[in-house]
């Protein structure tokens, strides 16, 4: 049995934390509880522990990424919106997290070479940055 919706309920329909938290209070004290209650908590309780954990990892890379556009905009003479597409298009190629991307990138800045997974992927980004910069573009 569902809970009824509250007005903090998520867009899917599924109460908010606190709300389960309070459902599952009363469902222990009232010794009723149901098994899918349960089952939801928890099923929710990991989606937002997975979503915490990504926005954490996206918090602390930030600045690396930002690195390492700045790195592409140096070498590219790209501007920011070239150079995100290029970390984004090598990313997505190799099948490599961006964060993993941007550290090679700015390794590569100090010297070191870029990683042969990344090599491929980044060399055909950048191409097709600069063949987009040299295609005219139309007017509206």
């Amino acid at each position: 049995m569902r809970p009824p919706q509250s007005p903090n309920s998520s867009s899917d329909g599924a109460p908010a934390p606190a709300d389960l938290a309070v459902e599952m209070e009363k469902a222990v004290e009232d010794d009723a509880v149901s098994s899918g209650l349960l089952a939801h908590a928890a099923r929710r309780l990991i989606e937002l522990s997975e979503e915490n954990t990504q926005l954490k990892q996206a918090i602390e890379s930030r600045p690396m990424v930002d690195q390492a556009r700045g790195v592409l905009i140096a070498v590219l003479g790209a501007d920011e919106d070239e150079a995100w597409q290029v970390l984004l298009d090598t990313s997505q190629h190799a099948n490599i997290p961006l964060r993993y991307v941007a550290e090679a990138l700015i390794a590569s800045a100090t010297g070191r070479p870029i990683p042969d997974d990344l090599r491929i992927p980044l060399r055909d980004a950048m191409s097709r940055v600069r063949s987009n910069r040299q295609r005219p573009r139309s007017g509206g």
